[in-house]
């Protein structure tokens, strides 16, 4: 299978987490793909999981335009809790209802 993560390529835990489960991937016998955050390039694969984390997709409306141009199987891992009134909770509730 073909999987292709969304995430942060920087040193931080998102990334480190990312490598890790892509790595016990590959030992499966799986291809995978790890390309940062770019809403001008809809990934491609089996499955794209994207690692989602305010910081990383910063513009809530147009991720959320990006996400629904995905036309492969999609996983979102939220790294972060949605706090009601919060100027982003809008954006988490929408990637619970995809």
């Amino acid at each position: 299978m073909n999987i292709t993560f969304v995430s942060s390529t920087e040193r931080c835990g998102i990334a480190s987490y990312t490598n890790h489960l892509a790595g016990a991937l590959r030992e499966a016998g799986h291809s995978v793909a790890i390309t940062p955050p770019d809403l001008a390039h809809i990934p491609s694969g089996d499955i794209v999981h994207v690692q989602h984390e305010y910081g990383l997709h910063r513009a809530a409306a147009r991720f959320s335009a990006w996400l629904s141009r995905v036309t492969w199987p999609l996983v979102v891992t939220c790294h972060t809790v949605p706090i009601p009134g919060h100027p982003q909770s809008p954006q988490i509730d929408w990637l619970m209802t995809v």
